[in-house]
């Protein structure tokens, strides 16, 4: 039996990423399930990438929008309200845990009873022409698996643009990285008057047809608990976001253009290297052991610059161009 998942059209995107993840763990394996919901204004990374290479942070802050890490892999998606995204959990379907292609296919067919003539690429997103309309990625736990996805209806590509636009950097890592495509809208290709509410109406009704019946269920309040739960606990922690961020370092000129190393090890600072000790005194050395352990971000970073002995501080410049030259983003 499969089963539409109610989310109560909640539209936060913690709540929803935990939902997936407690319907992948929890829920009767005996049986699949279906989701369909819009987030507020967020950017999703995937498992194993690097914020810094994926999203303009200050961009981000200041439209107030969210940083969420997921649960699968891949690369990193813009969500808004104008974004319908789905999901499909249950055991491997025909060619195993990794065929995404199966999952997509009931999508593509419906979009083409829409008129939107789609196809699945190489990289396992839908595209119409050379536009990305949407991207893709799977988590497995051995025994059921989730294939996630969006569908850009009519989000705001300016802001997709901005917000996945990093600014440059000599950042070494080997996470993974997101390749760029341009994207388009689906709403353009259908009638204009059809807005999100119509198109996920339609959707459903088509998916039903393609892959049977889809019986509309609301979880209790008991799964509800866990699944705030594990929200605040995972999902919004600066452990899963930042701290499960593969180790990378950074390469900067610092103070008198000496070239550092900046190492980072579960987001926090492990050490400052000076490439050129002999312009350096060991003040660069001295700076990196009083900030090892420091989260990489340039607030935590001020902060901990402002308790520098004053000895040691009046060596450096002010906080503010020394974070500036630690931190990039």
């Amino acid at each position: 039996m499969r089963y539409l998942i109610d989310n109560h059209d909640n539209p936060d995107p913690f709540v929803n990423m935990a939902l997936e993840e407690h319907c992948i763990r929890r829920l009767d394996g005996q049986h699949e399930y279906f989701l369909l919901y819009a987030n507020e204004p967020s950017v999703i990374v995937g498992r194993n990438q690097n914020i810094l290479q994926e999203v303009d942070h200050r961009f981000m802050k200041a439209h107030r929008m969210q940083l969420v890490r997921r649960l699968s892999g891949g690369g990193a998606v813009y969500h808004d309200r104008g974004n319908l995204n789905f999901s499909f959990i249950q055991n491997p379907a025909a060619g195993g845990l990794k065929n995404i292609r199966w999952f997509l296919s009931p999508i593509v067919r419906a979009l083409d009873h829409m008129g939107v003539g789609a196809r699945i690429n190489d990289r396992n997103d839908l595209v119409v022409g050379k536009k990305k309309i949407s991207g893709s990625a799977l988590f497995s736990n051995t025994r059921r698996v989730m294939v996630h996805g969006t569908l850009l209806f009519d989000a705001d590509l300016r802001a997709l643009a901005r917000a996945l636009t990093p600014p440059a950097s000599r950042l070494q890592t080997k996470a993974i990285q997101s390749v760029y495509h341009p994207v388009a809208n689906i709403r353009p290709l259908l009638d204009r008057s059809v807005d999100l509410d119509h198109f996920k109406k339609r959707l459903l009704g088509l998916l039903r047809k393609e892959m049977g019946r889809m019986q509309k269920v609301s979880l209790d309040d008991r799964h509800w608990k866990r699944i705030y739960r594990l929200a605040a606990q995972k999902y919004r922690s600066w452990d899963w976001t930042f701290g499960r961020t593969p180790d990378f370092s950074v390469m900067k000129n610092g103070q008198g253009q000496h070239r550092l190393r900046i190492d980072v090890h579960r987001g926090k600072i492990a050490a400052i290297v000076d490439l050129d000790p002999e312009k350096g005194n060991g003040k660069w050395r001295e700076l990196g052991k009083h900030l090892t352990g420091t989260r990489y971000e340039r607030d935590e970073i001020r902060k901990a610059l402002d308790d520098l002995p004053v000895a040691t501080g009046s060596r450096f410049p002010a906080v503010e161009p020394l974070a500036n030259e630690i931190c990039f983003n």
